[in-house]
């Protein structure tokens, strides 16, 4: 991987109640998956149906955590707005 991947391209500020919605949705988006995994797919043993359900576990814990710091920082900046004095 290259060092262009990391370059910042946004040329105003980004502000994270932006950026978070598209990470809860993939976080989301990966929980399904995994369930789809546990309800369709034949696996090899329990053992692997055990370390799918801990993953998906693992997964519902990170969108739980990012939605409420999705929200947090959604209020915030609605916090901050009415703070901004209009021109």
């Amino acid at each position: 991987m290259t060092d262009t991947y990391y370059a910042k391209y946004h040329v105003s500020e980004q502000q994270a109640d932006a950026l978070l919605g598209p990470v809860a949705a993939t976080l989301n988006e990966l929980e399904r998956r995994v369930q789809h995994y546990l309800d369709r797919v034949k696996l090899g043993d329990e053992t692997d149906a055990e370390t799918l359900r801990r993953a998906h576990a693992a997964l519902a814990i990170a969108r739980d955590e990012v939605a409420r710091l999705w929200q947090e920082s959604s209020m915030q900046s609605r916090h901050q707005d009415t703070k901004t004095p209009s021109r």
